[in-house]
């Protein structure tokens, strides 16, 4: 076996050398490969679960479901990305952990100066899948923000904007430090909604609650960054980065998803006053329903719920 350095009395060769590399990273490669394509199966199961359930109430594709796809189509090429540089990630792994046990073979080579072109792929396709979620939740909020206020529509603007341009950066740069730069604007729309929203308390509660699982990915981007850091003599653990930054994209499309459930938390009305604020799925449609949701109560019925 040709080598691309000189070996020592410690180098490992055949089994003994791939088990190394295999176990190089925090998570091994058998667990890497499973867990990305679990959790990458479960986001399409999910996607799958709100167009049936979509299909059944609402017969048309909206925008917000086109992004969807995008971001799921995205997530498959990301996942296909990752599968496809595995071997190379931790064979640097190894470099970077046990240098004096691992060297590079001429054969190993080509492929690892090839790395980055799958690298920027995948930090791409994946930051697209994210960002396609986010813009899918702006979508659907936008039937009910042009409804509220003249003054918000600025605000909700700026927020795609800002949105649209933390998209490019990321996408250009293929990584950054600060990974959930753009999230917390895009939550503050459906949380003004929520306010402004015909509801009883619990439900705004819930259903704030449900929206604000998206903060799920700041927490895993936290995990991505911190775990990564191994001590001062050594690499970032880059397959540590790259493993929950796929998870990441999953989070993103599974609670983009998830969004065909939210009819649960606005049916309280319907024992009460014998008629329901309707599903925000409905409302987005600019059906009268969303008139409903969206406009105060009028002094008969704050007098009533007194």
């Amino acid at each position: 076996m040709a080598t691309w350095a000189t070996p020592t009395n410690e180098t490992l060769y055949g089994q003994e050398r791939q088990h190394a590399i295999d176990n190089a990273g925090i998570v091994n490669r058998t667990a890497f490969e499973v867990n990305i394509g679990l959790f990458t199966g479960l986001a399409l199961v999910t996607v799958l679960i709100r167009f049936y359930i979509r299909g059944r109430h609402i017969r048309k594709m909206l925008l917000d479901d086109y992004l969807l796809v995008l971001g799921a189509a995205c997530l498959v090429v990301s996942m296909s990305m990752l599968y496809w540089y595995s071997p190379q990630l931790f064979v640097v792994e190894a470099l970077n952990t046990i240098p004096d046990k691992v060297i590079v073979t001429m054969d190993e080579v080509m492929p690892l100066l090839d790395g980055n072109k799958k690298i920027q792929t995948f930090l791409g396709t994946n930051w697209t899948a994210i960002y396609a979620v986010k813009f899918s939740f702006l979508a659907y909020f936008w039937a009910l923000v042009r409804n509220i206020s003249p003054r918000l529509k600025p605000y909700f603007w700026s927020v795609v904007v800002f949105t649209t341009l933390s998209w490019a950066f990321v996408v250009s740069e293929g990584f950054i430090l600060c990974p959930w730069f753009g999230v917390d604007a895009v939550v503050t729309v459906p949380m003004i909604i929520i306010h402004r929203a015909k509801m009883s308390t619990m439900q705004k509660v819930a259903l704030g609650t449900f929206l604000s699982l998206s903060l799920m990915m700041v927490i895993m981007a936290v995990v991505r960054i911190v775990g990564s850091v191994r001590g001062s003599d050594a690499a970032l653990d880059v397959a540590w980065e790259m493993f929950w930054q796929q998870l990441e994209g999953c989070v993103a499309v599974m609670m983009g998803s998830l969004t065909a459930f939210r009819g649960v938390f606005n049916r309280g009305d319907e024992k009460g006053s014998g008629e329901s604020t309707g599903d925000l799925e409905t409302a987005s449609t600019g059906s009268p329903v969303q008139q409903q949701l969206l406009m105060p109560k009028s002094d008969s019925q704050q007098s009533g719920a007194r």
